[in-house]
């Protein structure tokens, strides 16, 4: 959504510190703005069209793209991973910041970065939430806990459950997630396992609640409505949510994803190719058959061996 890249560097070599943030304009190839130093390590930074997010220590500072002014500080405490911070690449109408911290398991806050107000907190998981991520248009967050069987998807702000997906039936460890792009009605993760799975969220019924009676013949008052009532007294949400699932549409096992990855759908294929990087900076690209349910693997590269511009 911007043509600006936001770099923070890991070692302290020259210009590139790991507690300096510096704001490069690729049109012109030239730094408009560095924000040097904090106190201590800058451990995650994401950029959208309006807003900049650096995390250092147990802060969130939030930054204007405009004038590269800095607009508000988070106090977010010390039990904080970067994966659980996320930023809607929407900037316009649903800009929105999303985080969780480990000390409140499974529960979600959602800050209005237009705004600098929060508008809402609910709970995802009653586990430690592994990896979220949110849509493009800013108003759907898909997460999963470090059990990684049951993969949720909510509406954004407010935080209503929209999609109950199951993974699988063992644990595993969710690597990435993220939405399609383009009509944000997909998503794929991979894991420890070396699967990938995609979900097509147009394909399945969402996630419906119990009846409470009121759509039942005769209302409430009449016999089904009375047996609605019992029924969604005696059956619990956990249990609800288990006969209320939907499945991923494609499952395929692949072993260069047994490694940690980033994976996500390849930009303007409409969902039809997703591309993974591991953690040694290998590149895979797949091509996804929707009408067979397949997924092949069409492309590879070691990112690690290409020449960089001007052999830097």
């Amino acid at each position: 959504t911007t043509n600006l890249v936001l770099l923070v560097g890991k070692n302290e070599m020259g210009d590139f510190s790991p507690r300096k943030a510096t704001i490069y304009k690729t049109n012109d190839s030239n730094v408009i703005c560095s924000f040097w130093p904090f106190t201590s390590n800058i451990t995650l930074a994401k950029i959208n069209k309006k807003r900049i997010i650096l995390q250092e220590s147990s802060f969130i500072h939030i930054y204007s793209t405009e004038d590269m002014t800095a607009l508000h500080k988070i106090d977010i405490g010390n039990n904080i991973t970067p994966n659980h911070i996320v930023l809607s690449s929407s900037s316009e109408k649903n800009n929105f910041l999303v985080y969780t911290t480990s000390e409140n398991e499974g529960i979600i806050k959602v800050y209005d970065l237009l705004y600098l107000s929060y508008k809402g907190t609910f709970q995802a998981h009653k586990t430690q939430i592994e990896q979220m991520n949110i849509n493009s248009n800013g108003d759907m967050l898909v997460t999963c806990s470090i059990k990684g069987t049951m993969i949720r998807v909510f509406s954004l702000p407010k935080g209503e459950k929209i999609h109950t997906i199951k993974r699988g039936i063992s644990n595993a460890q969710v690597f990435s997630i993220a939405f399609d792009i383009e009509k944000n009605d997909k998503i794929v993760l991979s894991g420890n396992t070396g699967t990938i799975h995609i979900i097509d969220l147009k394909e399945n019924l969402p996630f419906t609640s119990v009846n409470n009676g009121k759509n039942e013949p005769n209302g409430e008052s009449g016999l089904f409505g009375f047996v609605s009532k019992i029924k969604s007294q005696i059956i619990s949400k956990d249990y609800e949510e288990m006969m209320n699932y939907q499945r991923p549409c494609i499952s395929a096992n692949f072993q260069e994803i047994k490694d940690r990855n980033i994976i996500g759908f390849k930009g303007g294929s409409g969902g039809f190719k997703v591309f993974a990087i591991n953690e040694r900076g290998e590149y895979y690209l797949f091509d996804v058959n929707y009408k067979s349910n397949t997924m092949n693997k069409i492309y590879e590269n070691d990112l690690t061996k290409l020449k960089l511009i001007d052999n830097e």
